[in-house]
Formats: C-alpha cells, sequence, structure tokens
C-alpha cells in the first residue's frame, strides 16, 4: 500500500510539472499565427536558412524553394509594417538572396525579396574542407566548423569510438552515465532517416548517423523531466566538436519529431524503448573543399 501511495504521489508530480510545462509553452511560443518581433525573427530566420542551406548541396535543383521564399517574402513585408525587420537580418537576407540570383530566379510576386541586396562583404555560403581542422585548437574549431551535406564515404570505427569516448568526458547531473548513441548505416538507417524531418535534399550522401539518445531510468525525480535533453545536448556539443578535431564531417539532425515518428524510431529497435531521443547526426568524410552554409549569427 505504501509503494502504492508513493507511486501515485510520483504520478501527481509528473502530471503538475507537466501541466505548468504546457501552460508556458502554450503562452511562450511563437506559433499560433503569433506577430510580435520575437515570433516572426524566428520565421525569418528559419526560412532565409533553409535558402541558404541549398547552397550546401552538391546538386541543387534549379529554383529550388519557392514555397519557402513565397512565405519569407511575406513574413519580410510583415516585419516591415510593424517595424521589426531587424538590420542584422535584412543584412542575412540580402546576402542570401544576391548568392541565390547567381543561379535561380525569384517568383514575380516576391515584390520585398526582388530588391534585397547584399550589403555587405558577408558571403552566404563559404568554401569549407573538414580535413583542414585536423587536430586545430578548441578556438579555431569553435570559430570555423560548419555542418557540411555533402560524404565521400563513411570515416572509420575508431574515430567513431574516438569521438564518442571523448563525448562521454562530458558533465551530467551528479555523474550519471546514462547518454547512449546508436551508429546507423545501411537500411537501419535509411529508415531512420525517413523519419527525421529535415534531410531530405541530401539523404542520398548521408553514409552514416549517430542517435544520441538519454536513459530515462536515470532519471528519478519529475523535476529532471528536462536533464536528457540538457546533458545530452552538451554530449552532442563535445562529440560534434571532437569529430570535426579528427577532421570528419558532421551535420546535426534535429528530433523535434512527432509522437508517431518517435515511437516508429523505437520500433525499429535501434534505441531503448525507455529512452528519449536527443538528435541524430549525420557523419562521414569529405575528400575534397566544399560549399557549406555561413550561418549568419545576428
Amino acid at each position: 500500500m505504501l509503494k502504492l501511495i508513493k507511486k501515485m504521489r510520483q504520478a501527481s508530480l509528473l502530471i503538475g510539472c507537466f501541466v505548468y510545462d504546457f501552460r508556458v509553452f502554450l503562452k511562450g511560443y511563437g506559433g499560433l499565427k503569433r506577430v510580435d518581433k520575437e515570433a516572426t525573427e524566428s520565421w525569418l530566420l528559419q526560412d532565409i536558412h533553409r535558402i541558404e542551406k541549398g547552397f550546401t548541396l552538391r546538386n541543387p535543383r534549379s529554383n529550388y524553394g519557392w514555397a519557402v521564399l513565397r512565405r519569407l517574402d511575406g513574413n519580410i513585408k510583415l516585419a516591415k509594417h510593424n517595424g521589426q525587420l531587424s538590420n542584422g537580418i535584412e543584412r542575412y537576407l540580402g546576402s542570401v538572396m544576391s548568392a541565390y540570383r547567381v543561379k535561380n530566379e525569384i517568383p514575380d510576386d516576391c515584390a520585398e525579396l526582388a530588391l534585397a541586396e547584399s550589403q555587405d562583404s558577408y558571403h552566404a555560403n563559404l568554401p569549407y574542407r573538414p580535413k583542414d581542422l585536423m587536430g586545430a585548437s578548441f578556438d579555431k574549431i569553435i570559430e570555423k566548423r560548419r555542418s557540411v551535406r555533402q560524404f565521400d564515404r563513411e570515416t572509420s570505427l575508431q574515430n567513431i569510438e574516438r569521438a564518442l569516448a571523448a563525448a562521454r568526458g562530458t558533465p551530467s547531473v551528479c555523474n550519471r552515465q546514462y547518454i547512449g548513441t546508436s551508429v546507423l548505416t545501411g537500411d537501419e538507417m535509411s529508415k531512420a532517416l525517413e523519419l527525421q524531418n529535415g534531410n531530405d535534399s541530401f539523404r542520398s550522401e548521408i553514409k552514416q548517423v549517430l542517435v544520441v539518445y538519454a536513459r530515462l531510468r536515470y532519471l528519478t525525480s519529475p523535476y529532471e523531466r528536462y536533464q536528457g535533453y540538457i546533458d545530452g545536448g552538451m554530449y552532442c556539443m563535445n562529440l560534434i566538436n571532437y569529430l570535426a578535431f579528427l577532421g570528419v564531417g558532421s551535420c546535426p539532425l534535429n528530433w523535434s519529431a512527432t509522437p508517431r515518428n518517435d515511437q516508429k524510431l523505437k520500433s525499429l529497435g535501434v534505441v531503448p524503448k525507455n529512452s528519449s531521443v536527443v538528435m541524430m547526426i549525420a557523419i562521414g568524410e569529405v575528400d575534397d573543399t566544399i560549399s557549406t552554409a555561413s550561418s549568419r549569427k545576428i
């Protein structure tokens, strides 16, 4: 009976925590067609980067991203009308649209984008060779590392093991070492990538994927409901940076997935069912200099 009471109390605390989370997120997130400055900036940054990512592909299709461009044009008009268009975003937009027009056309109904011009020497895409960071200083890796979307072949298991060993040194709550990583290739990788939103345009390039997850059994209080993502995020940061130190290319792939896709991923058996997926990371060797998105910080 005492055990049942304790379980009910824990369940009650957990429900209370999630109700609180629901209220905070519902009130604060940028959906629901909110038009305040932060929500508008979020849409602008997302869509500018969606166009910018096209520069990183090996063979992007001509005039790609028109649906995104039309939404971006509408949000630029809205931001200007509401006095919400910052100089930083305007400069970012100008550089990306100038680069886009080199090989692509802008839809006729996107008047705002047609006017956007580069205002400085900032380049929307940069040449990058992951091997140039092999053995580099921490400062240089932080400054120069870029996400890549072109891979030539798999990296070695030795490189992966070295990076995972380094990432295991990441701080974690009360030294509970509960962040795990699955290494996927072949059909298993392809099935997992189909469930992730954001790799369609370069899926054929990806040779290996790391799936990072948090084992929930190690979290013992309802108040630790975020902790897997906090510790997992720090782990991923160290993992990605150490891969850069080894000269290995990588691209973080978010796991902002639907519940159905989360369940499907677990049904593949690539992560434990009592875990939370933190993210996927596409990795591989890159032989030559490639084009990468500058991802301008505002």
